[in-house]
This record gives structure tokens, C-alpha cells and sequence, in this order.
């Protein structure tokens, strides 16, 4: 009965948030002034091809009765079409959100390497010369903006030395299996999965530099707050007890992390959503299409329809991560 409650109340929780999410969408592009109707047929239609087209969108109808069947619409899965591709918006974000997952994830993997052991060294040697440099290391990589990191290393890593591709997700003699081929649009997983080790290299040389850039900032957030939250286990009582009892730092270091498994993974959650959604400045200077990318082209356009489609998407990945850190934070309660 409790745990019905609760999925209940969570599922409310998560209708309303999305409800509302929708509501602000809807009405923000309606007060930027853009006309739909011209986007689509043109600058200067006839004044009877203009009645026509507002009526057969449902634009002469009140804001409220429009907003309701947006909602409609968008619960069926109808996001509209795209006036750049000419396709249903769904169907273009079913195409772009496999790179994106791909290259966060990769970013994702990549911010462990980065943060956990930094983190660990500048907690277990706080105040040494090592806790200062993982410091200065962290704040230089954190505040450094993401567009100045992405063509710097364009400029050294593919202008300068040639060692990386300089844009794009597949060298063009590739494209027929990304076209032809590939079942889906998770490319890497499709070329492990057909055993083409050649282009899984190809994909992974073209993501290696843009993932670097995110995992660099991402990882460098992961390793401040893990140190953080070590310090705050090593002042505990408990710790004292374990060291005059004999356990070796690295023993200390795993009850230490077990005690804040939980605040840490809220933290490497949130950031594998960042991932997934602030790649935008990073997908566009390396070309890599992705939702970033997409949603950077729609508004380039006006493309109302792509826009709304993708910043809800956005929207609805940070309600479902914000929903589960919301219950890890509970079971850290029950379990302190």
C-alpha cells in the first residue's frame, strides 16, 4: 500500500511538471511574435491562402482551446512537422538523440577516468601539493567556457598536429553502412554488433575529441564533489575508529565512499543529464548531429515545431533525472 502511494504520488508529481512544462513552452513562443503561418507558406501569401492555412492549423481558435490541442497532439506523439527537413519532428529526433546518447555516454565513461581518482588523491591529501594542483586542475577546467576548450582543440589537435577528424560523426567512405546498413541510428553499437571494427575505430577517433571537451568539464565537477563529500566522511567519528584500529587509506577510502554512495551518484546523474542536453555549444563547432546540433539549426530557422519538440524532450530527460535523485535522496534518509 505504501509503495503504491508513493508511485501514485510520483506519477502525479511527474504529469503535473510535464503539464507545466508544456504550458510554458506554448505560450513562450507565442510571445516571441513569430508567425507560424508565414514560416510555412511563405513571406508574402494571398490573404485568402493566410485564412485558409490559420484555420486548417487551428490558429483561429482562443490560446486556451490551442494549448489543449497541443497537449493532445503531443501526448500521441505528434510533435508536428519540421519546416527545415520537411519530416514529422519525432522522426528527426528518433535520427539526431542516438548520437547524442553516444557521444555523452562515451563523455560520461570518460568523466569517471577524469574525476573519481583526482577526487580520491585531493581528499586523501588534502592541503598537500597534490590537493592544490587536482584543485587548480578542477577550477581552470570547470570555468573555462566550453566553446574556447572546443577550438582550442580544434586548432592543436586537428588544425595544428592533424590527429583528430575536425568535424562530422563518420568519414564519408563509411557512409553507406551509416545509410544503408545500420539498423539504427546508434551507429557504434550497430558496427560492434556486425563486427565492422574498422568503422567502430573510424567513430570513436571522430568522438574522442568532442567527448574529451565534455568529459573535462563534467569530470572535473564529478572529482570537486567527491572531494567534498570524502572530507565530510573523513571528519566523521567512525573514520578515527577505523584508523586506530589499523585499516589501510584505500579501506577507509571504500567505507568513506560507500557512506556517500548516494549523494554521489545524485551528483553523476545530473551530470550525465547535462551531458545529454548541454552538448549543444560542443556539437555545433564539431559539426556531430546530435540534438544539439538539431535544436541549434532549428532555431537558426525559426523552426517552431523542431524547437518545441526538442527543448521538451530536454524538458522531460531533467523531470525523470530530477525524479531520481529525488528517491535517492530518500533512501539516503531511511538509510542514515
Amino acid at each position: 500500500m505504501f509503495f503504491l502511494k508513493r508511485l501514485l504520488t510520483l506519477i502525479g508529481e511527474t504529469i503535473f511538471t510535464m503539464g507545466a512544462l508544456l504550458l510554458i513552452l506554448f505560450f513562450l513562443i507565442r510571445l516571441t511574435g513569430i508567425d507560424p503561418i508565414i514560416l510555412m507558406i511563405g513571406d508574402s501569401p494571398s490573404q485568402e491562402l493566410y485564412e485558409r492555412t490559420k484555420k486548417e492549423m487551428g490558429f483561429d481558435k482562443p490560446p486556451l482551446v490551442q494549448f489543449g490541442q497541443y497537449v493532445k497532439h503531443t501526448v500521441t506523439g505528434d510533435l508536428g512537422t519540421s519546416f527545415i527537413t520537411k519530416q514529422p519532428v519525432l522522426k528527426d529526433l528518433a535520427r539526431v538523440i542516438p548520437a547524442t546518447i553516444e557521444l555523452a555516454t562515451l563523455a560520461f565513461l570518460l568523466s569517471f577516468i577524469i574525476g573519481i581518482p583526482l577526487g580520491l588523491i585531493a581528499a586523501f591529501y588534502k592541503n598537500s601539493i597534490f590537493d592544490k594542483g587536482i584543485r587548480i586542475f578542477f577550477t581552470l577546467s570547470y570555468a573555462t567556457p566550453t566553446f574556447a576548450l572546443a577550438l582550442l582543440s580544434l586548432y592543436f589537435f586537428y588544425f595544428k598536429f592533424d590527429l583528430f577528424p575536425g568535424s562530422g560523426r563518420l568519414s564519408f567512405w563509411h557512409d553507406d553502412f551509416a545509410f544503408e546498413q545500420a539498423h539504427s541510428q546508434f551507429l557504434l553499437f550497430e558496427a560492434l554488433v556486425h563486427k565492422h571494427y574498422d568503422i567502430v575505430l573510424d567513430l570513436l577517433h571522430h568522438m574522442l575529441l568532442p567527448a574529451s571537451i565534455l568529459a573535462l568539464v563534467n569530470g572535473a565537477y564529478i572529482g570537486k564533489m567527491l572531494r567534498v563529500f570524502l572530507l565530510q566522511e573523513l571528519a566523521k567519528t567512525y573514520i578515527l575508529s577505523l584508523r586506530m584500529r589499523g585499516f589501510s587509506k584505500w579501506k577507509i577510502a571504500i567505507h568513506a565512499l560507500r557512506n556517500c554512495r548516494f549523494s554521489l551518484l545524485n551528483v553523476i546523474i545530473l551530470c550525465y543529464g547535462h551531458l545529454l542536453e548541454g552538448s549543444v555549444i560542443t556539437e555545433t563547432i564539431f559539426s556531430w548531429p546530435g540534438l544539439g546540433l538539431y535544436l541549434v539549426s532549428a532555431l537558426k530557422a525559426l523552426d517552431i515545431n523542431a524547437t518545441l519538440g526538442s527543448t521538451m524532450v530536454i524538458g522531460m530527460l531533467y523531470i525523470i533525472l530530477n525524479k531520481t535523485t529525488d528517491y535517492f535522496l530518500k533512501q539516503q534518509k531511511h538509510s542514515a
